[in-house]
């Protein structure tokens, strides 16, 4: 007796987590992601705001303002 596999098949699609402060956003946040999906094609870019910015220290407001 075969064996039946009602299963669809697995379609790979290429989906993108894109991480920074985008503080303010800009074509240079957006340039990298239009040529990453042009080489790999892209199905979705899921964008991950963040407000700690990992490569310096966060801006500190002094008594005065």
């Amino acid at each position: 007796m075969a064996s039946t596999n009602n299963n669809p098949p697995l379609i790979h699609q290429a989906i993108a987590l894109y991480g920074g402060t985008f503080d303010p956003i800009h074509y240079g946040h957006l340039r990298p992601v239009e040529a990453l999906s042009g080489l790999i094609g892209l199905k979705e870019v899921i964008w991950l705001p963040n407000n700690i910015p990992p490569h310096r220290p966060q801006p500190e407001a002094s008594s005065q303002q």
